[in-house]
């Protein structure tokens, strides 16, 4: 064979090389795709808005005047019980008093079927053991609001509003933190991702927060406070128990 033939040769299979390598690759970047997670509040089906009461269910009322709370650590499940981490920030703060935080937008997550969703509601203990300082201004845990200093802790959660009933009107002002208030969720749901944006919804069913399906509902007018992260206390324990069923409250659509 000649020169020239054996170059043309190794030329013509370095080209079907690079044509093959280029389509394979292109064929991965078309295996992800974007995510948008909207946060949604409801009660009892109703959309939640800040400040507007809403019929409880032993001839009471609530109104909620803040409520808001950290997303970390989202996974995606598989149906070979696989968990596909979708790292993208450390934290997100989610606040149904401001509408631009209640977006989590997610890039280059797999394209495929799944069967449920994971995710921290709090601040995982490696990030809670630091304090605001220890993060640049533009971080969401800079903020100085989130940290509460006597728990050496960020706030997880705030649960407030009014409480009504024929007695009349109650504040009440439920605040999580401590590495021990952080929840895992788990929901058990199908969906798929494609490769065109894609939206999933979470819902906030408030109403579980004071009517749990599992767990002791709070009477809210013989404990309507809990700012205490000390374990073993009442006030510990009250704040438990709503971050528990907070976590419990959120749904996907």
């Amino acid at each position: 064979m000649s020169k020239i033939s054996k170059f043309s040769v190794l030329s013509m299979f370095s080209c079907l090389f690079l044509v093959t390598f280029t389509a394979c690759d292109k064929d991965k970047e078309q295996d992800k795709a974007n995510l948008s997670l909207q946060f949604e509040a409801k009660f009892e089906n109703q959309p939640l808005n800040l400040t507007q009461y809403y019929a409880g269910r032993a001839q009471d009322s609530f109104a909620f005047n803040k409520l808001n709370f950290f997303i970390a650590n989202i996974q995606f499940t598989t149906a070979d019980n696989q968990s596909i981490n979708i790292p993208q920030e450390d934290v997100y703060f989610i606040d149904f008093d401001n509408t631009s935080s209640l977006n989590i937008s997610l890039q280059n997550v797999p394209v495929g079927h799944y069967t449920g969703i994971k995710l921290g509601l709090g601040v995982p203990a490696n990030l809670n053991a630091k304090e605001p300082g220890n993060f640049g201004p533009e971080h969401i845990l800079s903020d100085a609001m989130h940290y509460w200093i006597p728990w050496t802790s960020y706030v997880f959660s705030r649960v407030e509003g009014i409480y009504k009933d024929i007695d009349g009107e109650l504040g009440f002002l439920y605040h999580g933190g401590i590495d021990d208030m952080y929840q895992n969720i788990s929901i058990q749901q199908d969906f798929n991702i494609t490769e065109n944006n894609n939206t999933k919804k979470l819902i906030i069913q408030t109403e579980k927060i004071f009517y749990p399906t599992v767990g002791r509902a709070i009477n809210v007018k013989e404990n309507n406070m809990s700012h205490g992260g000390t374990p073993g206390t009442t006030a510990y324990e009250v704040g438990l128990n709503i971050i528990e069923a907070l976590a419990k409250s959120i749904e996907m659509q």
